[in-house]
């Protein structure tokens, strides 16, 4: 199963609200708040993920160097 990314769970949300209510102006604040934050954590994964792929390969020449 793939990660569902902020903008296609706010496109979700659009597409319910026109098939069953209308939000108020607060609630679709919220919603697209929870969107926002939803994309701030996606992009903090991301950059987590780069960052540990960067250091693998360093890891492990000091591993084969210290096993030498």
């Amino acid at each position: 199963m793939t990660q569902q990314t902020a903008v296609e769970w706010l496109v979700e949300q659009i597409k319910s609200d026109q098939n069953q209510k209308a939000l108020s102006a607060s609630e679709w604040l919220q919603v697209f708040e929870q969107a926002k934050q939803m994309e701030k954590e996606q992009k903090i994964k991301l950059a987590e993920q780069y960052v540990e792929r960067c250091q693998a390969p360093i890891r492990q020449s000091k591993w084969l160097e210290e096993n030498s």
